[in-house]
């Protein structure tokens, strides 16, 4: 498995971030996610996590939800990082 994160900051929290259900899910998990978690950090950032079969996966699909997310929101990417899972609980 392979894992990606990214720290966002917003003037607002989009309503939908937190729904299982959302347009955004459905594409993350049309595009291979396994998991997806969403941490509000403070009242005006967050952590996205994001749990791919592979690194390959997860590189197809990178640029087309950090731009789209960023675009449709109006939230902005101030780090990233990302790497193979290598233990669990």
């Amino acid at each position: 498995m392979y894992a990606t994160s990214a720290d966002w900051s917003f003037e607002k929290l989009p309503s939908n971030f937190g729904d299982k259900n959302s347009e955004f899910t459905d594409e993350l998990k049309g595009m291979g996610a396994l998991n997806f978690y969403w941490v509000q950090t403070s009242n005006s950032s967050g952590r996205s996590i994001t749990i791919w079969p592979d690194q390959a996966t997860a590189q197809a699909a990178l640029y087309r939800i950090r731009e789209g997310a960023s675009a449709d929101t109006g939230m902005k990417i101030a780090s990233v990082c990302e790497g193979n899972v290598i233990g669990s609980m």
